[in-house]
């Protein structure tokens, strides 16, 4: 989606991406820094922090696939206007969470990102997001 190919303008860090649909990765320049994932699977062994932008309609699939792939030690980002942190506990059982809103001028840097989370390791949440909004953000200001 658009949010996605925004973010395939970052430079710098580790970044992974996948999509059910390989023609997608044309948008991605892969590098060293950029990875493309061959499956869902490969995504999820690589990360350490998931960025969930998928299409409300496949949320709950997608969610379905994720779940028992999750580790203790990874964090789930989402991108879902339909769901709240209760909806998406159901989805993924009990893993960490952000919930996050960006609204479309992010895409060009204008725009603002909402985010919540759940109780518990709320500063370390709190702290790597920020950390990935700032890189993200910054990374795409410059392009």
């Amino acid at each position: 989606g658009a949010m996605a190919k925004a973010c395939a303008k970052v430079k710098g860090g580790n970044v992974w991406v996948y999509d059910v649909n390989p023609s997608v990765y044309t948008h991605f320049e892969v590098s060293e820094v950029m990875h493309t994932a061959v499956t869902m699977d490969e995504l999820m062994e690589q990360c350490h922090i998931v960025v969930l932008s998928v299409k409300p309609q496949f949320y709950e699939e997608v969610c379905t696939r994720i779940k028992d792939k999750i580790s203790k030690d990874q964090i789930i980002v989402t991108v879902a206007p339909s769901y709240d942190i209760a909806s998406l506990k159901m989805l993924l059982g009990n893993v960490k969470l952000i919930r996050t809103m960006p609204n479309t001028p992010a895409l060009i840097g204008e725009g603002v990102t909402a985010y919540c989370y759940e109780e518990g390791g709320v500063e370390v949440r709190m702290h790597l997001f920020e950390k990935i909004n700032n890189f993200l953000f910054e990374n795409l200001l410059e392009n």
